[in-house]
């Protein structure tokens, strides 16, 4: 049981994940297009056609091609929860995303012990975890897929003893689905090289080898991937992605911009559309959040070795994804960082944030206030377009 309150931690954990099912597929049938996009409609394309045994394929200029867009990890996984549940490809891929929270809420458990997994749950309620979670987007299976990557990865690097072939095994396998997902899950091998290099100046020479055979294989079924597109499609991408052009001043500025937006939880900053509505909200954030630091410092805490470390460890993940995506965006030309593209780090910032004030024995009115910042996260979710109007028409109705 959790001090104060009469339910076990065990069904609070499932009626969080029910509630997060119930808002995302709120959202997703009230929204009029259902939260697809471009993107979304290539990834529900190929799931339908693997679906119909015509292979990973899109329709371009009336002709069947591979689809070298996207790699291949998200669309089979809707295909088959489709073949399985019989749902079409549209409401597969919504239930997809929410399988993926349920088993990261069951990891969460099995890891961190079931208190701190409620508390660490509760980011799947944040408004721009729902709405990205509410999208036929990769990103939602990215994150889950991501994390468990994230914890075997932590867990050989400060294990004692030497790392088993299972280990090995586990890592290979979470890796390459990460890739198989999205192509920007390369990232982490830049981190397993510099965790091999690290374990060689330490004199871990086993450790070193298990984290650098990790890291060449990995560069082997991903060059072998884009071959693959390569010998179907002329293109090793799906496409033209990279030029010579550096910029690196605007790219700073977008992603000051984009980074800006993920602290602001309850309502994003536009520049020239910005209203009395975001300032309130900004003024909300800052007041809640400043009453909530106050009462936490009059709490009794102590924070364990193995928290800070996962902190460190979740801090430098986020921060080599996020300075990956920067140089890839001075070479290539894709859409401005927002909330979607930065969900891997904000994921893990915000997961760290929430492990490290697990350790205090939080009182109830610091749960509030809590509580209701969360709930002030979801006007995330009310679109900006004619806003102003229909606000001004629920005034008169009041």
């Amino acid at each position: 049981m959790i001090p104060g309150t009469r339910f076990p931690p065990s069904f609070l954990l499932f009626l969080l994940w029910t509630l997060q099912c119930g808002l995302v597929l709120f959202l997703a049938a009230i929204n009029p297009n259902h939260y697809t996009t471009i993107d979304s409609h290539l990834y529900l394309e190929s799931a339908s056609r693997l679906l119909g045994g015509e292979g990973y394929r899109i329709r371009q200029n009336n002709v069947l091609i591979w689809n070298g867009i996207y790699p291949m990890g998200y669309s089979s996984l809707i295909a088959m929860v489709s073949f399985m549940t019989s749902l079409n490809v549209l409401w597969a891929s919504k239930v997809l995303n929410l399988i993926a929270s349920a088993i990261w809420l069951l990891s969460l458990r099995k890891w961190f012990g079931e208190s701190k997994a409620l508390f660490m749950g509760t980011l799947l309620l944040l408004g721009s975890f729902l709405k990205l979670w509410a999208h036929t987007w990769s990103e939602p299976l990215f994150l889950m897929v991501l994390f468990s990557w994230f914890y075997h990865f932590v867990r050989n690097m400060t294990k004692p003893g030497q790392p088993a072939f299972r280990d090995f095994l586990i890592l290979f396998l979470l890796g390459t689905l990460l890739m198989l997902i999205r192509y920007a899950g390369i990232f982490i091998i830049m981190l397993t090289v510099l965790a091999g290099i690290y374990s060689a100046l330490k004199h871990t020479s086993l450790r070193a080898f298990f984290f650098l055979m990790l890291s060449l294989l990995w560069l082997i079924c991903f060059g072998g991937y884009l071959w693959l597109n390569y010998w179907h499609t002329g293109s090793y991408y799906g496409g033209e992605r990279l030029d010579d052009t550096f910029r690196f001043l605007p790219v700073t500025l977008l992603f000051a911009k984009g980074l800006l937006n993920e602290l602001l939880i309850i309502r994003d900053f536009v520049p020239g559309k910005s209203d009395v509505l975001f300032l309130v909200a900004t003024f909300l954030q800052i007041f809640l959040t400043a009453r909530l630091s106050l009462n936490l410092r009059k709490t009794d805490h102590q924070i364990a070795g193995t928290t800070e470390s996962w902190v460190r460890y979740a801090a430098g993940t986020a921060i080599a994804y996020l300075l990956f995506l920067f140089v890839l965006r001075n070479i290539s030309p894709f859409d401005p960082p927002g909330y979607r593209l930065l969900a891997p780090f904000t994921f893990l910032a915000v997961w760290a944030l929430l492990l490290y004030l697990s350790e205090y024995a939080i009182s109830r009115y610091s749960k509030l206030l809590f509580a209701v910042l969360v709930l002030a996260s979801w006007f995330q979710l009310v679109p900006d377009k004619d806003l102003k109007s229909k606000f001004q028409s629920l005034l008169n109705l009041i």
